[in-house]
């Protein structure tokens, strides 16, 4: 970005600040920067739709990321943030990350084991799969939706629907990822 454009984004900041306050003036200097620097790229919330029997404790993409709570059969809340193409491209991948619940030890009899009167837990598995995202429109860029299959396999999907509405794609993800 040139030294002059730099000015005028400062200067429109600075107008901002006069007449929003110092929070929205710089909240525009750092989208309009950010949006001069990724011009084919943007920023979107995650989610997890877990699809398995077991609750979901962190997931990460493309290593970033961190606590994100997800039962068992249920959606977690969004994280912010990931950055996707705004275009999408048959080539982009993204790496998901994610560990499973705590369990509790159990004996022979299926009981759950106590120490000091309360349950002993074994830390849940911890996976990672690099998968494509599903094609998606550009006028359809919306959250992306980190679907964990009981088979342990991933589905990612960016739309601005909901899962659970009739035109989201793919109509059953646990029958796997569309077919061109």
């Amino acid at each position: 970005m040139s030294v002059e454009r730099t000015g005028t984004l400062l200067a429109m900041a600075q107008r901002v600040h006069r007449g929003l306050g110092m929070v929205s003036g710089i909240g525009v200097l750092v989208g309009a920067l950010s949006a001069c620097a990724k011009d084919d790229k943007v920023s979107t919330n995650y989610t997890v739709v877990n699809h398995t029997r077991g609750g979901v404790v962190y997931i990460t993409v493309d290593q970033q990321g961190g606590i994100l709570v997800a039962g068992p059969h249920s959606q977690s809340g969004d994280a912010c943030c990931v950055t996707i193409p705004k275009q999408w491209r048959p080539d982009f991948r993204v790496t998901i990350g994610w560990q499973d619940d705590s369990t509790e030890q159990l004996d022979a009899d299926g009981k759950p084991i106590l120490r000091d009167g309360r349950p002993v837990l074994v830390p849940g598995e911890k996976y990672l799969r690099t998968v494509p995202i599903e094609e998606y429109a550009s006028n359809n860029l919306g959250t992306m939706k980190i679907h964990i299959l009981p088979d342990k396999n991933v589905i990612v999907v960016v739309s601005l629907l909901a899962p659970f509405h009739p035109d989201y794609l793919p109509k059953n993800p646990l029958q796997g990822p569309r077919q061109p």
